[in-house]
């Protein structure tokens, strides 16, 4: 149920749901030894749902005992082959008493959510959300799902700012766990010029990720003979119009391929490996995924110096891209109704500058490369997140 549906049957479900959802309230710490219950989309191929692979991940390399409950078909997202030994949330009742469960969905979802994982048994234990947001204010309807939770995870200093006044509970900040990318590799063979990667997904606003910018930005370098541009979309069919804007944009430029299609992530992170930079002049990123996986597989990166993704970029190790800050404007309607918020406009010429250097310069793609390779190491370890299993000493 949307949290901010009205009507009378609705204000009736939302008290009826007293009945089933597990409610939070000083829910015990996770101990050694005792199970983590991880509720995501881990059967869709989105930001969010490798948010909930992620974290599944994550602990189980640190030696937790995970249980992964898989609501895709409780959304009706399902584009990937479920993960081997997920759950659906029905058999929960079959689980083990007790645990902290973690639901990796946002606040609108969140309700829906825990009525599908109603099962669980783990009454007096902690309820953990985890959310991601992409603009500096939050929306203010969200703050009807924070009762339903103990504490709130986000992946970045960014969306925690965000989410400051909108939540009184404990906040921490979980960066997503990458794992070790160092088996991808580009495919043999030598080719000429620079192959460029962007990324833009519908359910996440192809406005916010802006690859018409990354078109125009490659489209105006200066690139030697052979170089390309891949712009991986995903759910393109939600939006006609835009399907028109990417095919002008794109024009005849045989350079330039789009693939439109879910991929599961060894395959997404396959065609970053085989690419030598990755675009995103994004308006606004609650984390910045695929430009963490990018940097983490060594790849130079030009992104937008702004939001979350700025938790691990700088000038040592990427190309942050200039912008100004202006008022939420998204055509695609994902973004509306948030008056008074903000997002970048990125410099597509000062884009277009720095591929063109980078272009032309193969020592400084290695020097950017490597040290991006580095820096996002303490990504790969598990670590971060059973800190935050640990009880909040502050």
């Amino acid at each position: 149920m949307d949290l901010n549906a009205p009507g009378l049957g609705d204000r009736l479900l939302w008290r009826m749901r007293n009945l089933v959802l597990q409610r939070p309230g000083n829910g015990a710490d996770w101990a050694p030894g005792e199970l983590v219950y991880v509720a995501g989309l881990f059967s869709t191929a989105s930001g969010i749902g490798q948010s909930a692979r992620a974290c599944a991940d994550a602990l189980e390399v640190s030696g937790v005992n995970v249980i992964r409950i898989d609501l895709s078909a409780g959304f009706g997202q399902v584009d990937l082959h479920a993960p081997m030994g997920a759950l659906l949330s029905h058999r929960l009742s079959q689980c083990p008493r007790g645990g902290t469960l973690i639901v990796h969905l946002n606040a609108p979802e969140l309700e829906r959510a825990l009525f599908l994982c109603r099962n669980w048994r783990g009454a007096g234990r902690r309820l953990i959300a985890a959310w991601v947001w992409e603009l500096p204010i939050a929306p203010a309807s969200w703050d009807k799902a924070v009762d339903l939770f103990d504490e709130l995870w986000v992946p970045s200093t960014f969306t925690q700012a965000s989410m400051k006044s909108l939540c009184g509970k404990p906040i921490r900040v979980v960066p997503y766990y990458l794992g070790d990318l160092s088996g991808f590799r580009a495919a043999t063979g030598s080719h000429r010029g620079v192959r460029c990667v962007a990324f833009a997904d519908g359910r996440s606003s192809f406005e916010r990720k802006n690859v018409l910018g990354a078109v125009r930005a490659f489209r105006q370098a200066h690139l030697p003979e052979g170089s390309m541009l891949t712009v991986k979309t995903r759910n393109l069919y939600l939006s006609e119009e835009f399907r028109l804007h990417i095919s002008q944009a794109v024009e005849s430029d045989e350079r330039i391929n789009i693939i439109d299609e879910s991929m599961p992530r060894s395959t997404l992170l396959q065609l970053v490996a085989d690419h030598d930079i990755l675009l995103s002049l994004h308006r606004a990123e609650g984390f910045g995924l695929p430009i963490a996986e990018a940097m983490a597989m060594g790849k130079v990166v030009i992104a937008t110096g702004w939001s979350g993704n700025m938790d691990f970029m700088d000038e040592t190790c990427s190309v942050p891209v200039p912008y100004e800050l202006v008022e939420v404007a998204d055509k695609y309607n994902v973004y509306t109704g948030h008056t008074g918020a903000v997002w970048a406009d990125p410099d597509v010429g000062a884009a277009a500058a720095a591929l063109t250097q980078i272009a032309d310069d193969p020592a400084l793609r290695l020097r950017l490369g490597e040290t991006a390779r580095s820096k996002m190491k303490s990504l790969s370890s598990g670590e971060h997140y059973l800190a935050a299993l640990r009880p909040n000493k502050s």
